[in-house]
This record gives C-alpha cells, sequence and structure tokens, in this order.
C-alpha cells in the first residue's frame, strides 16, 4: 500500500516556472519567453557537501558557489534580479540526472534517479537558447569552465565566487518558489522491473465505504485522477502513467497536485466514459490542499485520505 501523501518530493524536479504553467502559485516573473527552452546539454547539478569526515568520499568539486533563490527565470543583473542569496561553500558533488522531455521534445524537468534526503541542498545551472536557431538568449547561474568572469566578489574580499540556481533548499528553511520547483505527483511503486500480467492497481478512499474503490455512481477512482490506463513504458515522458519498468507512477502532467485540483480537472478526466456530477461525489469532502502546502511539512505531518493498493510480480530477468 502507498499512501498519497508519500509522493517522491525530493527526486523530480522542474528547472524554472514559466508563467504560463497551469496551477503554479509563484511563478517566475518575468520568466522563460515563449521561444526559449532550455539547453539539455548545458544542465548541471550539484550537491552541497556541508560536513565532511575522514571515512568520507573526496568530493568531487572544490569551488565557491554563491547560491541564489531566483524568482525571475532569467537570471539576470549582477546578483541575478529579483533573486537573494540563499547561501555559499566550497565543497560539491555532481549529480547524475536523466532530462525529461515534453510531447515537443522541450525539457520539463530531470530525474535525479534517487530520492534526495530533506536536507540536501541542491543548485543547478544552465542555458535557455532560441527554440528555433538555438542561439543562446540567456544563463541562469555560471558555469564552470566557461564562466570565470562571472564570478562575484561575495564578501568584497577577493574570492571569486560562481553564481548557482538553488534547486532544492533545506527543508527547514522552506521558500514557495523553490517549493515548487519540486514535482510533487510521482509516486514509488516499490519495485522495479515489475510483470506487467501481473501487475494491478487500484486507488481507494480512506472510508468505511462499501466500493472503497470508486466515487458516487460507481466511477473508479483510478478515473477520476487520469490514471485508468496503466501503460508500460521506459519513462514518464510522454503519457506513461505507470513505468513497470523502474517502479514509478507518474499522475498525469495536468494534474500536478492530484488531490487538490479544481473540480474542472476531475470531470475532464472521466469525460466521454462517465456521468460525474461535482455536487454528488464524495471527492470535494477528501480533497487535501495541505499536501502541496509550502508551509507545512507534509510527509512528516500528514496522512493521505486516500491510498494505492498495488499487486505485482518482478520480471525474471535471470537472462
Amino acid at each position: 500500500m502507498i499512501d498519497g501523501a508519500d509522493f517522491l518530493a525530493n527526486r523530480f524536479f522542474h528547472l524554472d516556472l514559466p508563467p504560463d504553467r497551469p496551477w503554479t502559485d509563484h511563478p517566475d516573473v518575468p520568466g522563460r519567453p515563449a521561444e526559449g527552452v532550455i539547453d539539455p546539454l548545458s544542465i548541471s547539478i550539484f550537491r552541497h557537501v556541508s560536513v565532511l569526515t575522514e571515512n568520507d568520499p573526496v568530493p568531487d568539486l572544490y569551488a565557491d558557489f554563491a547560491v541564489f533563490i531566483d524568482t525571475t527565470g532569467v537570471f539576470g543583473g549582477e546578483f541575478g534580479t529579483g533573486s537573494r542569496l540563499a547561501c555559499s561553500g566550497s565543497m560539491w558533488d555532481e549529480v547524475w540526472f536523466e532530462v525529461l522531455v515534453d510531447p515537443q521534445g522541450s525539457v520539463r524537468g530531470v530525474d535525479l534517479g534517487m530520492e534526495f534526503h530533506d536536507l540536501d541542498l541542491l543548485v543547478v545551472a544552465y542555458d535557455v537558447v532560441d527554440r528555433a536557431t538555438g542561439a543562446l538568449l540567456y544563463s541562469v547561474g555560471d558555469r564552470i569552465g566557461r564562466d570565470e568572469n562571472r564570478r562575484i566578489d561575495l564578501h568584497q574580499d577577493g574570492d571569486l565566487y560562481y553564481r548557482l540556481k538553488l534547486l532544492k533548499g533545506w527543508r527547514t528553511e522552506p521558500d514557495p518558489h523553490t517549493w515548487e520547483l519540486a514535482f510533487r505527483n510521482v509516486y514509488s511503486l516499490q519495485g522495479e522491473f515489475i510483470d506487467p500480467e501481473w501487475f494491478e492497481a487500484s486507488l481507494v478512499l480512506k472510508a468505511f465505504l462499501a466500493e472503497p474503490t470508486c466515487d458516487a455512481g460507481g466511477i473508479p477512482w483510478l478515473a477520476i485522477f487520469g490514471l485508468e490506463t496503466a501503460d508500460e513504458g521506459p519513462d514518464g515522458q510522454s503519457g506513461v502513467l505507470f513505468d513497470l519498468q523502474r517502479g514509478l507512477l507518474f499522475f498525469p502532467e495536468h494534474m500536478p497536485r492530484p488531490f487538490a485540483m479544481p473540480a474542472e480537472v476531475y470531470a475532464a478526466n472521466v469525460q466521454g466514459s462517465y456521468a460525474f456530477d461535482w455536487e454528488q461525489s464524495l471527492l470535494p469532502y477528501y480533497l487535501q490542499p495541505e499536501l502541496y502546502d509550502w508551509r507545512t511539512n507534509p510527509q512528516d505531518t500528514s496522512v493521505g485520505n486516500f491510498r494505492f493498493e498495488v499487486t505485482m510480480a518482478r520480471e525474471d530477468r535471470s537472462d
């Protein structure tokens, strides 16, 4: 069983928050222009190494980074107009990642391949290029080996710092803008290489109902939440909802906050298949916007009103 509050909050990330992204409370201002796309080959991500003991491996990189919370999406000006210093540090590990793309082939986010700790600090730098020509429009953050002349004298002591964008901060010091960079609609299925012939999933409302897998009128919760089609696929980038190879559940992209969407979103998920009546539905009583509130610690203090029940068997990979 997988609780609805147990989404993977520290693995999948957007790199910015364009103004046209739906259901974003704190979009970038002015934000990435419509003609701009993120160059996937330019992305660099690092994790701050805060304490180093004699048993720890040597960090990948010793470099002075000044880390900024960027609310602009363009990182302009000497220190990033509309941005503010979050911290600085000199020891960093480079983070492996996989680029997630949208149906048009543009970068929509990154998968870091593992769930990082709540107290890990992650930073990023990347270039934004023209969609049509590939020409550089601007850089978000500085790249080592290219932007030495852009470093700043942060403390006015002669030590020069590269500027990086905060991708994930400490949970103990939440920032509403950075908080929204994380995906909160991806779940672990608690296993990998799942045999599709032995896979079955249901979404259950935690209430005393005769049929907890369905809403009033017999509509399956999976359908209402846009999950009725259980496709096997290599990633979550092109409409794949259940990635059985990696053991991941992706809610549809139009549902970034699955348990706190407007009524019309749930209605659209079942349009043409079921007669959904919001006034008769149980759903309004069990939505949980607090799961996505930056002022709370949802995975510590909240329990979901829904849970996933999964039956599965792993593929025989002995060959």
